[in-house]
């Protein structure tokens, strides 16, 4: 992302958090803001029945902190930003939902605004490009953050898939749901320090071909079960490499 489109970016996001802080409170507005939700969600079935029906049916206002800090709603943020994990803000919102209770209004009034704002506080992340040159498809799969896996994209020949990946992101990615034979792509993003981490692996063993190339001009491959620039063990430390700052890496399945 070019520092034009990263301003950009920010801009339009800090002017939806201002609109959102400014809704007027009623039945209508919210109306309104499912509608929308419907529309930007016209083509994924999942999302409208399971998500966006569910609110409408079952969201009391007086349940602010338990939907806000639902996935339901965190998914739908991280959709609309392309931030898919957000541990930072989700840790703020919990140490915030500690101290309220159901009789504390004037907490629950704010809390709203409070959690807007923490949104607001993410940092940009680091975006991953998956390219298949393979001749079927890859079914690409994410784990992340130590949470079950989770199919993110079918990747045709030829075609390519973006994923962005926030501060505090860690997890892998591989091909498929199925099997232990996989091979791995593993990323953390300024977990530990202000250096993104990543590598690949065949500890688990191998079954689609992966090249890494990085945003600061660097490649790496894992072409068969015993690359060597991938873990072959547990402790092959020497093949988790580092960079400072936000990028592109792209990600390409081929031989």
């Amino acid at each position: 992302m070019t520092t034009k489109e990263e301003n950009s970016s920010r801009m339009w996001f800090e002017l939806l958090i201002e609109i959102l802080l400014r809704m007027l409170q009623t039945a209508n507005e919210r109306n309104k803001m499912i509608e929308e939700c419907k529309l930007f969600y016209v083509d994924n079935s999942f999302r409208l029945k399971n998500k966006i029906d569910h609110f409408q049916a079952n969201y009391p206002s007086t349940d602010a902190i338990k939907w806000y800090t639902h996935d339901y709603f965190l998914c739908a943020i991280g959709s609309i930003f392309k931030i898919e994990f957000i541990e930072e803000v989700l840790e703020n919102v919990w140490s915030v939902k500690l101290t309220l209770s159901n009789n504390d209004n004037e907490k629950l009034k704010h809390f709203d605004k409070y959690f807007l704002n923490q949104i607001g506080t993410l940092v940009d992340g680091i975006t991953l490009e998956f390219h298949n040159g393979l001749p079927h498809s890859i079914e690409l799969v994410a784990t992340q953050n130590d949470r079950p896996m989770q199919h993110v994209a079918t990747v045709p020949t030829g075609k390519f898939f973006t994923y962005d990946c926030p501060q505090g992101f860690a997890g892998n990615f591989r091909h498929t749901m199925i099997g232990k034979d996989v091979t791995l792509f593993e990323i953390s993003v300024r977990i530990y320090d202000a250096n993104t981490y990543y590598d690949l692996s065949v500890i688990d063993g191998f079954n689609v071909p992966m090249k890494v190339y990085t945003p600061d001009g660097k490649k790496f491959e894992a072409l068969h079960a015993k690359a060597s620039d991938a873990y072959l063990f547990p402790k092959d430390d020497t093949k988790t490499h580092g960079l400072q700052g936000d990028g592109k890496f792209v990600i390409v399945f081929e031989y």
